[in-house]
């Protein structure tokens, strides 16, 4: 991203963008950032290290105060699910799609 540009209120460029397609379209920067982010991350790199959870649901933690976050309780499809892992990343941005 190399073009900056005012959105909305405000009062001077602070939003960065992506510079535009060969045919003047502006390029859609949220989705090329996921795509690239999931395509990158569905890549054999990190088939065997990395799962994906969609359309699932986060019902509680697993772990306790000493050992800290140890996984989560997920729910999908109306089926509970017990996931451990090394490592919690929790991220509740937009549900729309999820």
């Amino acid at each position: 991203m190399k073009d900056s540009t005012r959105l909305g209120g405000h009062s001077f460029r602070r939003t960065w963008r992506f510079s535009p397609m060969p045919d003047g379209r502006p390029q859609p920067v949220g989705w090329t950032i996921m795509k690239t982010l999931m395509d990158a991350l569905k890549s054999d790199e990190y088939k065997d290290r990395l799962n994906i959870k969609l359309n699932s649901a986060v019902k509680g933690f697993l772990g306790s105060e000493e050992n800290g976050v140890l996984g989560v309780l997920s729910e999908s499809s109306g089926e509970m699910e017990e996931i451990r892992a090394d490592a919690v990343v929790l991220a509740s941005g937009g549900t729309l799609r999820s």
